[in-house]
């Protein structure tokens, strides 16, 4: 088996590799890369940590991760976010303090913290960015910023968790799903109820996570534990949209788990179209002219003039009143888009010859009857003036049907997507669950 070692030089050949292809100015970029490899770590910078056989930070083959900003340099391996207690927290070993560390001396720590463990480890350690560029040392959270989870106890554990920061200069690289501080101050991520972390520092949230997590049985210790917990995004005060009331024709990232798939399926992670709008997690819904949210299985429930927070706490009332779900069920909610005034929404619209539509129907698109095992892709249509949504894209064909799995040719030219809807959805079986939006508009190509 091929093994990777680093050393000090290590910044400076990938560096050497990367810009040379990109550009001749390799003596620049040799001088840039060696002053990486003797810059002394310190709170609040990002580093790529790469331990080859580690599960984590050792999955993929130590390739540069290059962003297309400047701001952040190129890296390999996982980006980790020096805390402000200045440690590296890494698996199977204590946290070790690499604060005033030179990239080598720290390779070396954790190599050898490794070998007290047991454990044969080569490390290497590649500057992501240094703290003048980041807000990570002195950082407290607010409400309105959204923070990176990385805990593959409950995101996806058979997968590598996704890697953020490389094409948008807003992202802090990181990797994990985001979890949204709320207007209450609060974060609410899976197996354990709301935790308040407004005004704690990174390293303090996720002390408070481990405690819920061991004050509610799930874990017994935090030995060995995989958790990570990063900034991702820094709302802008005066343009915070959790400070808002929830309004028609905004559009809000839902989780619900067991409906619209589960924590370890991985569920989406969206950058939508709204500046003011961090990244988010789980599956797109506009509210209707009405100021109501459509959710699966239950119908609609008033959602105009509610908070995020307010918003998680009617969506669960709406699925435990029902008897859909019980009460300590996971679910989340996000700002994704707002939308100031309410003009003409896809509702109001009729479907065309040449349209692309993204529909859901359980039990034929996709097939499942159970669904939650399965993957639905979420959209982010080019037109500003439909909203992004979730399902497949389906064409309507020049005889104005589309096609589905099972059925004959439907016709739906002429139709709004609420009639669409109710052509999968009759009167015997309500309960079916059904979501049909617009992708693009052929006469706005």
């Amino acid at each position: 088996m091929l093994r990777y070692f680093y050393s000090q030089n290590a910044a400076t050949v990938l560096g050497f590799l990367v810009f040379c292809t990109a550009s001749n100015s390799c003596g620049m970029t040799q001088e840039l890369a060696q002053k990486a490899g003797e810059h002394q770590l310190q709170t609040g910078d990002i580093v790529g940590i790469y331990i080859e056989g580690d599960s984590k930070f050792g999955v993929d083959p130590p390739i540069a991760r290059v962003p297309t900003s400047d701001k952040w340099r190129a890296y390999v391996g996982q980006p980790l976010q020096l805390l402000d207690n200045g440690t590296l927290t890494l698996p199977f070993i204590d946290p070790i303090k690499i604060a005033g560390m030179t990239l080598r001396q720290a390779e070396i720590a954790m190599e050898q913290s490794y070998k007290q463990a047991g454990i044969e480890a080569h490390a290497g350690l590649t500057l992501a960015a240094d703290a003048s560029k980041t807000d990570i040392a002195n950082y407290r959270a607010r409400c309105g910023d959204v923070l990176a989870l990385d805990f593959p106890m409950v995101f996806g554990p058979d997968e590598p968790p996704p890697i953020h920061g490389l094409d948008r200069e807003n992202i802090y690289p990181c990797s994990g799903f985001p979890i949204l501080i709320h207007d209450d101050g609060k974060i609410r991520p899976p197996l354990v109820s709301p935790i308040f972390v407004k005004d704690k520092s990174l390293s303090e949230i996720r002390n408070l996570f481990i405690e819920h997590l061991i004050g509610s049985e799930v874990i017994k210790s935090k030995d060995g534990l995989k958790l990570y917990v990063s900034l991702m995004w820094q709302m802008r005060e005066m343009t915070n949209p959790v400070s808002k009331p929830i309004g028609p024709g905004d559009v809000v990232a839902l989780c619900i788990d067991g409906i619209l798939g589960t924590p370890e399926d991985g569920p989406p992670v969206t950058f939508g179209r709204d500046e003011d709008c961090g990244p988010v997690l789980g599956y797109p819904f506009q509210i209707d002219r009405d100021g109501k949210l459509e959710l699966p299985f239950v119908g609609k429930i008033e959602a105009a003039g509610l908070t995020t927070s307010h918003l998680v706490d009617a969506i669960r009332k709406a699925y435990v009143d029902k008897q859909v779900l019980v009460r300590g069920t996971w679910i989340d909610a996000s700002i994704m888009e707002k939308h100031d005034s309410v003009n003409e929404l896809p509702r109001d619209l009729r479907i065309g010859k040449g349209d692309i539509l993204t529909i859901v129907v359980e039990g034929c698109l996709p097939k499942k009857s159970d669904f939650e095992d399965v993957k639905i892709p979420v959209h982010i249509p080019k037109n500003p003036q439909l909203p992004p949504s979730f399902g497949f894209k389906i064409l309507v064909r020049d005889d104005g049907t589309i096609l589905l799995p099972g059925m004959d040719p439907i016709r739906v030219v002429g139709k709004t997507l609420e009639e669409l809807k109710m052509v999968f959805r009759p009167e015997a079986v309500r309960d079916v669950f059904v979501s049909a939006s617009f992708f693009r508009r052929a006469s706005s190509k």
